[in-house]
């Protein structure tokens, strides 16, 4: 992640309800995975430092995405969806 991603990160990081945090954190660790659509899209990054990729079992995998890769790899990701989604 570079100077100007790390930025933004913890800024919205600053911003965000702590509610909303101990909500989403719950939900991944809650995740009833048994019951969940074979129809899932789940595009991970191989350097996400947020929700490492050794922890989950992504579809589809993005080389040296971090959890900021909608930014510095839109375009990857762009080519992947046009991909799934043909």
């Amino acid at each position: 992640m570079n100077k100007e991603h790390r930025k933004m990160f913890y800024e919205m990081a600053d911003n965000i309800n702590i509610d909303f945090i101990v909500w989403s954190i719950k939900a991944i660790l809650d995740w009833d995975k048994k019951n969940a659509s074979s129809k899932i899209i789940h595009i991970h990054g191989t350097k996400d430092f947020v929700l490492p990729f050794e922890n989950v079992s992504p579809t589809h995998v993005v080389e040296k995405g971090d959890h900021m890769m909608v930014w510095n790899k839109s375009v990857v990701i762009n080519q992947l969806l046009k991909e799934i989604f043909q």
